[in-house]
């Protein structure tokens, strides 16, 4: 496993997301959320092979939930590094501020923790309220501050905002906006650090060429493309460790539902760093794609979408 520095922790490459452990998530998604058996196993397997950090959130149903009840059967609560998010709601009781502080303070509680290592806001919009979270890091409920965005505007906005210490964004071998509008140059200037997710798209990178959404067909010559490139790597294996040998990435948010999926995941990111040549590859191969194709915020169709047959 490799490591990386954030602050005074040294955190795994690969960092786990448990969005599957509270909501059916992903468009790749057939088996729904993961038992308690299989959370289980899943994270003794990651903690075995060095993985020590972790991403939940309050807005995944019981994911933290599901997440302090593992972490506890394992006997790893101390030992772990985790990541939780929390923006405001309209017409929730309380300030916007009010209801940070409440999250956080859940977020505590449900996860059965002392301290939080990193606390985002979940979107770019909840800025102005970010003096709540600073507020809880002087108390020493949470070590770090940040706030997970969508867009290169939002990511450099958030990197110039003073107090932020880390960035969460999406990132993939077809989504490489943020690469090429060098916010990764930014934020490493900065001091602040990059946290890569969605390196799957939802699964789209890794579905068959042939099956995909007729609204999305277009990125099929791309991925084909990039199918090329991987040679004897497969193409999750080529997606992850293109994220994860990128300069200025602190880790990759990775969420799975099934321990194949855990150890397909590990067995990448361990294999180290592409090449420079395959990376540069990559990035002259994939052109400037829709937003509609690559932000499944756009995917308006994804709904009515049968995903399981197709």
């Amino acid at each position: 496993m490799q490591y990386r520095r954030f602050g005074q922790h040294d955190l795994s490459t690969l960092v786990l997301g448990t969005v599957q452990f509270g909501l059916d998530y992903g468009v790749a998604n057939t088996t729904g959320k993961p038992d308690r058996q299989t959370v289980n196993r899943m994270l003794a397997t990651a903690f075995e092979a060095g993985v020590n950090a972790l991403d939940t959130a309050s807005m995944y149903n019981q994911a933290e939930r599901v997440l302090g009840r593992a972490l506890a059967d394992l006997g790893m609560r101390d030992r772990i590094f985790i990541t939780s998010k929390a923006r405001p709601r309209e017409g929730a009781s309380g300030t916007p501020e009010e209801q940070i502080a409440a999250a956080v303070e859940r977020s505590l509680r449900v996860l059965g923790v002392e301290r939080i290592g990193l606390y985002l806001l979940h979107g770019y919009q909840a800025l102005p309220y970010v003096g709540a979270l600073h507020r809880k890091r002087e108390a020493g409920d949470i070590g770090a501050v940040g706030v997970s965005v969508y867009s290169v505007e939002e990511a450099l906005g958030a990197i110039a905002a003073p107090g932020v210490d880390a960035v969460q964004h999406p990132l993939s071998m077809l989504d490489q906006r943020f690469v090429r509008a060098g916010v990764l140059e930014r934020a490493a200037a900065a001091g602040v650090a990059i946290f890569a997710r969605s390196v799957f798209l939802q699964g789209i990178v890794t579905m068959k060429i042939q099956r995909l959404p007729e609204p999305i067909a277009e990125v099929g010559k791309t991925l084909a493309r990039l199918r090329e490139l991987a040679g004897e790597l497969t193409i999750e294996e080529l997606a992850l460790r293109y994220a994860a040998s990128l300069a200025g990435v602190t880790g990759v948010v990775v969420g799975m539902e099934t321990h194949e999926q855990m150890e397909r995941n590990l067995s990448a990111v361990t294999a180290g760093p592409l090449d420079r040549a395959l990376l540069d590859a990559i990035g002259r191969e994939v052109p400037e794609l829709p937003e509609e194709i690559i932000n499944p915020g756009l995917w308006r169709w994804s709904r009515d979408y049968d995903w399981g047959t197709n």
